[in-house]
């Protein structure tokens, strides 16, 4: 990395200290990594580099999303949302996705985790930063204007955030000491299509994994929405802490993309996608599949019933814990400790959870 004087103005920057930024190769070698991996889709969703910026809390809803722009270029962009004190007054900063010129979208903080971009709207703020100076010589290129739109209709989606143009705000409008987005940004219309009931960005979304490193684990655990999401994110540490390889995935693309790895696998010899709670159950549906039993697919799940939320969050739950069972019996694991485990982490992620389980 190196260091320059630049004059970078915006949110990320005060135009007076040395910025970092990525050397050439490896600019070259990140975004050459998004294109090879890209396999054609539209709009790329990066996972190579991660931000080691983010709050011990966690995100809890309900959520917003809030766009900024950095006032810098992607090469500064990058560091400066990743590495500790990169930005002005030595602060340490982040965002959830960066949007690139070209439409690349790098998500560097997860869900749930917390991301430093707005102050005290971090906690329910999903944070986008796009790439761009903020000045009428920077203009905003159609292709990044769409991956915004895209981004965030996804992340509407993922969170349940609803169609309310209130629910999607600039930087400026939480905090007031702020400019960004500026004022080239194309707000009204950008703000329209992500409440729209439909855009033309719709079906662009890739039919592959999200680009940069995106790998399957054995067990693939899908929660769309705060709640089943936190599940899954629950089960997936409940699992890694007897020794499976697991993780948790978030968006209706990713559980398509490990649908179709599951349904086409060797019975124990694939990927496997559990789903949990019906959200990600009609995601798996939408993609072309359809859950199996558990001895007997490699995709699976647990869905709950009943009148109203709460009931159907309690018997997911409920099924989740039969399901661990099987689980530990067909994989050889210690289904007590998991069960423990799952439930213990349920009631610490949120306090929703104890009087469900």
């Amino acid at each position: 990395m190196k260091e320059r004087i630049v004059d970078y103005h915006g949110c990320l920057y005060d135009g007076s200290a040395s910025v970092t930024e990525l050397e050439d190769h490896e600019l070259e070698a990140l975004e050459a990594e998004a294109r090879a991996r890209s396999n054609g889709a539209r709009f790329r969703v990066v996972t190579s580099r991660r931000s080691k910026n983010f709050g011990p809390e966690q995100m809890a809803g309900p959520f917003y999303i809030i766009l900024h722009h950095t006032g810098g270029t992607f090469a500064s962009d990058i560091v400066t949302l990743t590495e500790p004190g990169k930005a002005a007054g030595g602060k340490s900063v982040s965002s959830n996705d960066l949007i690139a010129k070209d439409g690349t979208i790098y998500e560097l903080v997860q869900y749930p985790r917390k991301a430093w971009h707005a102050g005290t709207w971090n906690r329910k703020g999903w944070g986008i930063e796009i790439c761009n100076r903020g000045s009428t010589s920077d203009p905003y290129p159609q292709a990044q204007i769409d991956a915004v739109v895209w981004r965030a209709r996804e992340r509407r989606r993922a969170l349940n955030i609803p169609a309310d143009p209130a629910r999607i705000k600039r930087h400026r409008d939480v905090q007031s000491d702020k400019v960004d987005t500026s004022d080239t940004f194309p707000w009204a219309e950008v703000r329209r299509r992500i409440v729209a009931p439909t855009d033309p960005t719709d079906d662009g979304g890739p039919s592959v994994p999200p680009a940069g490193g995106f790998a399957l684990e054995k067990f693939n655990i899908a929660g769309l929405g705060l709640r089943y999401g936190v599940m899954a994110t629950a089960l997936a540490g409940a699992l890694r802490s007897e020794g499976a390889s697991a993780m948790s995935v978030h968006s209706a693309q990713s559980i398509a993309f490990t649908a179709k790895r599951a349904s086409v696998a060797v019975l124990r010899e694939g990927p496997r996608l559990i789903a949990l709670g019906k959200p990600a159950a009609d995601a798996v549906t939408q993609a072309g599949h359809k859950l199996g039993l558990e001895s007997k697919s490699d995709l699976f799940g647990a869905v709950g019933v009943g009148a109203g939320e709460d009931l159907m969050v309690a018997d997911t739950i409920a099924k989740t814990l039969l399901l661990i069972d099987q689980i530990g019996e067909v994989e050889n694991l210690n289904a007590v400790r998991i069960r423990k485990h799952f439930t213990d982490a349920l009631v610490a992620l949120s306090a929703y959870f104890a009087d469900k389980i």
